[in-house]
């Protein structure tokens, strides 16, 4: 694409999402300057003028309430297989691989500045960029976005993460000393140059807005399926047929298909092919009316941009975003007023007016000008007759004002969430369940802020499933981090010398994401390790099985190793050397009284055949007697002659 197309589009594409995120953008920044504080509006402090303006800020601390449980239960992602050729060890290795970047990346912080901006305003953002190593090899990394509000989306998009957008820009002011600096010879003025009628918005007096402008590119692709499974895409293949050696054909050879093109210059074998229609992430950087950087594709078939919301609501077919503290403003704003004129009668109080006579404090008139501003021992008066000088009715309290910041306090609750008992007051529960149970109540009000940071991070892990394989595609050695944060190495796409396989190959495969909300891994040790010693102590049979695994969880320096000794104490020791040669003796005599019975058995045995056999041969005579009996007798030629 030219770039005079690139910046036309984009300058559209830019105008469209700025117009659709307008009243949300507002949203945020109004939200989030009332979370800091900025509580009372320009019109209320000059109608105030003199008079106090409190902020006494409850809605900050059910915010804080709501980041700091995210921080305790951080989601735990795990990659699965969900193919025949996806491999449950290759799969161990992407979850590895996944934590190790997280760590590498300080992944925490973009997470938590991403998650806080949604609770504080509606909606936050991180990023997934590649960088260069050291060599050629790349490394992913996941970096935080500081400002929302510098980042503008596809308002199209139907999908939770924008993982349907065509495009997105993430824009930046800077100033037109350091623009001319880094890019020197580019035009830094608002006027364009054959594109159109002047920009808006881009140009400032001081400043250039210089944006990185993601979108996507339809392209035809072929989905080619290797020999040994592996499926890879290829944009404009050239397919042929070739003829190899093969032991199995009749002739010594067979025709194959395959492909090469310029990404894979050297001929391919596949099994099959089909046409598919996809994408390729393209990126550059503009002024507004020139493409500074780029355009360079992207690795990957997402725009590298993740998405985390507050609360979503959907009003009229239009998408907004809630903070924690939307429906709190009214409430904390009644609180504020109701506090501020509490304040200004107690503060009015000490100003009432004193009933007297001029003769009375005649000689004393600077003591009593300042009685309500100095605190005095006593004050002195003249006494003329007329008594002593008295103060008038003091001023009634606002109890008024007093039941409003009651109630309003209440509102302030209700509408959060967040009630007393998840923020440590005590209350009338007694059972440790019951307690449980009312803590949990603010967790379930505000855990569609938890369980949209969730997705947000699944989301990301599925971005960095597709983006691996096309990064970490060369055999090298990579650093994994187990769960319990240990690390261990592995070689990736490496080739067995023996059989000629690929070892540990990234790229086939299907592979899903799943996660899951709870604890981190430090806390669930710690819960295994008292659950494991109340079962000790109940189960005293069981003490030499569970203390090893009791160490092994405790948060201690060395509790590891201390697990691993006991574990080995545990074992069944060997007896010292004399006792196993008195065993060793006792078995050898036992073993003589075998070898005694045994052939005395044999012995028994061969009297038995012996006995079996005249048995034997005794019935067989009985047979032949039985049927010599039982034969007809045949009548003799003499006792024929004597009859005639």
């Amino acid at each position: 694409m030219k770039h005079e197309k690139i910046i036309k589009e984009a300058r559209e594409r830019w105008d469209d999402s700025a117009a659709a995120e307008h009243d949300q953008r507002a949203l945020f920044k109004h939200d989030t300057a009332f979370e800091n504080g900025d509580q009372w509006s320009e019109k209320e402090l000059q109608d105030r003028a003199g008079r106090p303006c409190i902020v006494i800020n409850k809605v900050a601390g059910a915010v804080k309430q709501i980041t700091g449980e995210a921080r305790k239960n951080r989601p735990s992602i795990k990659i699965r297989p969900v193919d025949s050729l996806g491999d449950p060890k290759v799969a161990e290795l992407f979850s590895g691989l996944i934590r190790n970047i997280e760590n590498v990346s300080d992944a925490e912080s973009a997470y938590d500045t991403g998650y806080e901006n949604a609770v504080r305003g509606g909606y936050g953002y991180w990023r997934i960029i590649t960088e260069y190593t050291d060599g050629f090899d790349q490394d992913i990394k996941i970096q935080r976005i500081v400002n929302p509000a510098a980042v503008y989306m596809d308002q199209s998009s139907i999908c939770p993460q924008y993982s349907d957008a065509e495009y997105a820009f993430i824009t930046e002011e800077i100033s037109k000393k350091k623009y001319d600096r880094i890019y020197k010879g580019k035009r830094n003025d608002g006027v364009d140059q054959g594109v159109g009628e002047e920009q808006s918005g881009w140009f400032a007096k001081e400043t250039v807005r210089v944006a990185e402008y993601f979108y996507k590119v339809p392209v035809r692709k072929y989905l080619f399926e290797l020999m040994d499974g592996k499926t890879i895409e290829v944009e404009n293949p050239d397919i042929s047929t070739a003829e190899v050696s093969s032991i199995d054909s009749p002739s010594g050879s067979e025709t194959v298909n395959i492909f090469t093109s310029n990404e894979y210059p050297e001929p391919i074998v596949f099994k099959r092919a089909r046409k598919i229609k996809t994408n390729k992430i393209m990126w550059c950087k503009i002024n507004g009316h020139e493409v500074l950087e780029g355009p360079t594709e992207l690795p990957g078939k997402y725009i590298p941009i993740i998405f985390c919301a507050g609360e979503e609501v959907w009003i009229d077919g239009k998408r907004l975003f809630r903070s924690a503290v939307r429906h709190s403003i009214d409430a904390q704003k009644l609180y504020n007023w109701s506090r501020s004129n509490m304040v200004e009668t107690l503060a009015l109080a000490p100003k009432q007016p004193v009933a007297l006579t001029q003769d009375e404090i005649e000689g004393y008139e600077t003591e009593w000008q300042q009685a309500h501003s100095t605190p005095k021992a006593y004050i002195l008066y003249n006494e003329t007759g007329h008594g002593r000088p008295q103060p008038m009715t003091p001023s009634i309290p606002n109890t008024g004002a007093q039941r409003e910041a009651l109630v309003a306090a209440d509102d302030i609750k209700a509408t959060t969430g967040i009630y007393d008992a998840s923020l440590g007051a005590r209350g009338n529960e007694t059972s440790g369940k019951a307690i449980s149970a009312r803590t949990q109540q603010a967790n379930t009000a505000t855990f569609v802020f938890v369980d949209n940071q969730a997705r947000a991070i699944k989301y990301t892990a599925k971005v960095l499933v597709d983006l691996i394989p096309k990064v970490y595609d060369t055999q090298r050695v990579v650093r994994i981090l187990n769960e319990d944060g240990s690390e261990a190495w592995a070689e990736v796409n490496a080739t067995d010398p023996v059989s000629g396989q690929k070892i540990n190959d990234l790229s086939v495969g299907k592979y899903d994401v799943v996660y899951d909300i709870g604890p981190d891994f430090a806390t669930r040790r710690m819960e295994a390790a008292d659950g494991l010693l109340k079962l000790a102590q109940t189960s005293p049979e069981y003490q030499s099985v569970l203390i090893p695994k009791i160490a092994k969880n405790l948060d201690w320096p060395g509790s590891v190793e201390l697990g691993q000794e006991l574990q080995e104490l545990s074992k069944p020791q060997p007896p010292p050397p004399e006792e196993q040669a008195k065993i060793q003796m006792e078995l050898q005599g036992r073993q003589l009284d075998l070898k005694e019975k045994e052939v005395e058995l044999q012995g028994k045995g061969i009297e038995l055949e012996s006995k079996k056999l005249e048995v034997e041969k005794t019935r067989l005579e009985v047979l032949k007697v039985q049927k010599e009996l039982a034969m007809p007798r045949q009548p003799t030629a003499e006792a024929g002659t004597g009859g005639k």
